[in-house]
């Protein structure tokens, strides 16, 4: 359900834990969580540059990525 005044500072009132540790947030506008390499008609959140501390996700890894967006640029 969504709170009277919409979701500004949602960050404040959830929790977000990944592998049993909880995760701090910066300022967002929102969550994505996802299991696939692209999203709102093939946005790629990763970029394209390769970072040797992060494996490229793909959709049959078992696992799903958690992203956070802060405005209108990663819609």
């Amino acid at each position: 359900m969504m709170k009277k005044g919409g979701l500004k500072d949602f960050t404040r009132d959830i929790v977000v834990e990944v592998d049993g540790k909880r995760v701090d947030l910066p300022q967002l506008e929102g969550i994505v969580i996802m299991n696939i390499l692209s999203w709102a008609s093939g946005a790629n959140l990763w970029g394209h540059e390769k970072d040797e501390k992060f494996n490229r996700p793909t959709h049959y890894d078992g696992m799903l990525e958690v992203v956070g967006v802060t405005g209108i640029v990663h819609l």
